[in-house]
């Protein structure tokens, strides 16, 4: 029998609504979880490509905006502008402006404890849409989260909004959501298949993307009156592969009915649902990569 290879295909038509199709259903966490492509985004600056805004990818490859990379160790700043349909978003800005600054305090305060943050994922560099988060909101270091100790040392020069924002990461937790609707380009309404919670939430560029029935592991923030995806993993599951995950999770919870979301906050549960994902990711790729039928 030859060997199934995954293919994926996707059209970006003039309303930004980006249309994938993927080869065989399961092999969709193989590839990139962004496939819309810029021409001149991400191009090193004086190099003949599109400028960097404050905002964008910084051209070294960190990872990290400009504005918290390059800009801020004094790099020359390019002229202002943002890429083709980049969106401006003041929530999410303010939600990664203040991650950077939690980890350069733990950095800057938790010595080698802090290291240790990386444990529950494999490849925390290329996971960082979660691990970052996950870092600064649930990693303890001598019994409480950077963000706590960052609020007692810190917190009086915070302003209102972004004391609050802080104050609802901590209510915020990390779970198995499923998609149920989606507005692409507005948000996207998910169950927590633990708790069973439900949320509207505001997402531009994942309404894009995912797909009703796509299972997302994820921290949804209720901040304001509207809900928030942040930190999550960037590939998602079909619904079996997510239920296989769900149940371990339940097990380890010895719960078969609804959780309650404080025991989610828990972040012993946290590692061990991130390991019980990357397991069910790694399993779905190895499937999609052997020949049909072994």
């Amino acid at each position: 029998m030859d060997e199934l290879i995954p293919v994926s295909e996707w059209y970006t038509g003039a309303d930004g609504l980006t249309v994938r199709v993927t080869l065989p259903y399961e092999a969709g966490p193989l590839f990139d979880a962004d496939p819309v492509e810029v021409p001149g985004a991400g191009a090193a600056v004086g190099a003949g490509g599109a400028k960097v805004g404050r905002n964008d990818p910084c051209p070294c490859g960190s990872g990290r905006k400009y504005k918290k990379c390059c800009l801020r160790r004094g790099a020359p700043r390019p002229e202002p502008g943002r890429r083709p349909g980049h969106e401006p978003d003041p929530i999410h800005d303010l939600d990664e402006e203040l991650v950077y600054e939690l980890i350069d305090f733990a950095v800057e305060n938790l010595g080698a404890a802090w290291r240790r943050r990386k444990e529950p994922f494999t490849h925390p560099d290329e996971t960082s849409q979660l691990s970052y988060p996950w870092a600064v909101y649930h990693h303890r270091v001598e019994g409480e989260t950077v963000v706590e100790r960052y609020l007692r040392e810190q917190g009086h020069r915070l302003s209102r909004q972004q004391r609050a924002w802080l104050v609802a990461q901590q209510a915020a937790w990390l779970s198995i959501w499923e998609v149920t609707a989606v507005d692409p380009g507005v948000g996207l309404t998910a169950r927590d298949l633990l708790s069973g919670e439900v949320r509207e939430v505001h997402e531009v560029t994942a309404s894009r993307m995912v797909l009703v029935r796509d299972v997302l592991l994820a921290r949804v923030v209720d901040y304001d009156g509207r809900a928030f995806i942040s930190g999550l993993y960037p590939c998602s599951l079909p619904p079996m592969a997510a239920v296989e995950v769900e149940r371990r999770g339940r097990r380890w919870l010895r719960r078969k009915r609804e959780v309650p979301v404080e025991r989610l906050r828990d972040d012993r549960f946290g590692r061990f649902l991130i390991r019980r994902w990357e397991e069910a990711v790694a399993e779905l790729g190895r499937q999609s990569a052997s020949p049909r039928g072994s």
